[in-house]
């Protein structure tokens, strides 16, 4: 992985400490708050090395308390903090089109908003509110959308091979009958893009307007 960044014209360092000196703008992308506080207070930690005032956007899956933590850690150190999960997963990173779910204060979203473009070109930035914790509790919200579509096209699934379907003809294919399990399959990926269209449009995020977001 090193290699690969280093061949697209990245540089490599021997420790978060050295990456992040002098920086006015981290991105932390790790999967858990444990691993975004190793990587900010450990031993080499990142946020001893900032510039003063710098800002810190924290893309890990959080719980909104552990989001709520970090950013007060920072705030302490006048650091600038974002909580920014993102969802799109490999894909999505691959293509540049992520959507970046993020909450803060104004000055840390300015300071980070052509980053936060470079990084994903093709997707979109929804913000969230003023507090760390808001786009937490947004993409939270998502991922229990994703669950429960899941079930309940497992539970079509179920219903459908109670009543004697085994196999289905799609609308647009030529490729004749294919087995229930791919029914199962697009009824997912319907649904999950349902879902993502509906967040894109706001629709989805209505119902969290106490949390401020638009």
């Amino acid at each position: 992985a090193c290699a690969a960044f280093a061949s697209s014209g990245g540089t490599v360092c021997r420790s978060v400490a050295e990456a992040a000196a002098g920086c006015t703008l981290l991105f932390v992308v790790v999967f858990t708050a444990a691993q975004a506080r190793e990587v900010l207070f450990g031993d080499d930690g990142a946020a001893a090395a900032l510039a003063p005032g710098a800002t810190v956007s924290n893309h890990a899956t959080t719980s909104p308390a552990q989001a709520q933590e970090l950013e007060a850690e920072c705030g302490e150190r006048r650091l600038l903090f974002l909580d920014s999960p993102v969802t799109g997963g490999k894909a999505g990173a691959d293509a540049g089109s992520l959507t970046i779910i993020s909450s803060g204060s104004a000055a840390a979203r300015n300071a980070a908003a052509k980053a936060y473009e470079a990084m994903s070109p093709r997707g979109k930035v929804v913000h969230c509110g003023d507090k760390a914790g808001a786009a937490s509790t947004v993409k939270m919200a998502n991922q229990m959308l994703v669950g429960v579509h899941a079930v309940a096209a497992a539970e079509a699934l179920t219903l459908a091979r109670a009543g004697g379907a085994v196999r289905f003809a799609p609308a647009s294919s030529d490729a004749g009958t294919l087995p229930l399990i791919a029914l199962a399959l697009e009824l997912l990926y319907r649904t999950r893009k349902s879902c993502t269209m509906s967040s894109h449009q706001g629709q989805a995020t209505a119902a969290f307007s106490s949390s401020g977001c638009h």
